[in-house]
């Protein structure tokens, strides 16, 4: 059941996308409306020219991308914890 805002999306995506989607969220025990507002939480925070990228190369190496942002991020999350733990030993 919907809650009161909630907007419904759909599209029209390619098979193989959508039967790996579906696989992954299945083996993970997740939802696949949470995994797809998660995924569009991270879209919509991705910069333009990634976004520009992922549309315009589909044979692009996604998982090579996928790598490279999860080490950009483990890294700023690293510097934001050393930041946190250094400003609360002043």
């Amino acid at each position: 059941m919907s809650k009161p805002g909630e907007k419904n999306i759909s599209a029209m995506i390619d098979p193989d996308v959508s039967e790996k989607f579906k696989s992954q969220c299945d083996s993970d025990g997740r939802r696949q409306y949470k995994s797809l507002e998660g995924a569009i939480r991270l879209w919509v925070n991705l910069p333009s020219e990634v976004q520009s990228l992922l549309i315009s190369s589909p044979e692009m190496d996604i998982q090579e991308i996928g790598e490279f942002l999860g080490r950009r991020l483990r890294e700023a999350l690293n510097r934001s914890l050393v930041q946190q733990e250094q400003s609360e030993k002043k």
